[in-house]
């Protein structure tokens, strides 16, 4: 069962596909032209081609186009005894009920990591967690794939998809947002440095979080309950900027334990 094809070549499809092949995983066919000629040698249009050729389907399309896809190959494929993954991050494996119900089996294999770029020397898959959750064979060979990558593997329940997604959002997009708050104070100082400069500080705290828990990573002025450098800081801020600050502060004070 190491043969596979792949619908849809965004980073996300390219990543994955490029980590299976060396793991010794076996590309069959991509049916989207991939992003910079990735893989051209194996583009095809024929979706009963790449289905019949391959062993389980991975379909990393954009999640409102999952349906559609499944639909489409359930009109023009022999699909008994296939297995299909999607790698959406907030929907269920019912999203794929069109190739369920011919006769298909089916899960949502989503990997939490963040895809922003592709790079065939680079292996994103490695020590990374895959959410999964559906139909049991699928499920099996899952769970191999994912030893075979290296990685972990969280079986989930089908209304804890959205809530996971939104804590990966959480993670990422907040911290993203917090650089962007943070470039423009470096801005508005006489010698503008970049945010290198706060790469260590940052790095501590990732690492501190990793060993003790966010709770206990908590430094400054507002674990030392300092209010009068606090309102200082906040006269510096105005319009939307200050709003988002005041509200993050008084999250982290008021809600230690959420």
């Amino acid at each position: 069962m190491n043969r596979f094809s792949l619908i849809g070549a965004g980073y996300v499809g390219l990543n994955l596909t490029a980590s299976l092949q060396k793991k010794g995983y076996v590309l069959q066919h991509v049916f989207q032209k991939a992003k910079g000629g990735h893989f051209a040698s194996r583009w095809t249009s024929d979706l009963a081609e790449l289905v019949r050729s391959a062993d389980f389907v991975l379909i990393a399309v954009q999640e409102s186009k999952i349906k559609a896809v499944a639909q489409a190959v359930a009109a023009q494929a022999e699909l008994r005894g296939k297995i299909f993954f999607h790698a959406s991050n907030s929907l269920t494996s019912d999203e794929l009920s069109p190739l369920r119900r011919v006769g298909a089996r089916v899960a949502s294999f989503s990997p939490l990591q963040t895809f922003i770029g592709f790079r065939e020397d680079e292996d994103l898959c490695a020590g990374i967690t895959f959410l999964l959750e559906g139909d049991k064979k699928a499920v099996t060979l899952a769970r191999r794939i994912t030893a075979d990558l290296q990685a972990r593997v969280l079986l989930i329940s089908a209304g804890d998809k959205m809530y996971l997604h939104l804590a990966a959002i959480a993670a990422a997009s907040y911290f993203i947002a917090g650089m962007k708050f943070a470039e423009g104070r470096l801005r508005q100082t006489s010698g503008r440095p970049g945010l290198e400069i706060l790469f260590p500080l940052v790095e501590q705290v990732l690492g501190n979080v990793k060993k003790t828990g966010w709770r206990n990573s908590l430094s400054g002025p507002l674990k030392r309950g300092e209010t009068g450098l606090l309102a200082k800081h906040e006269s510096l801020l105005a319009g939307q900027e200050k709003k988002i600050h005041h509200l993050l502060l008084k999250y982290l004070k008021e809600n230690p334990e959420t």
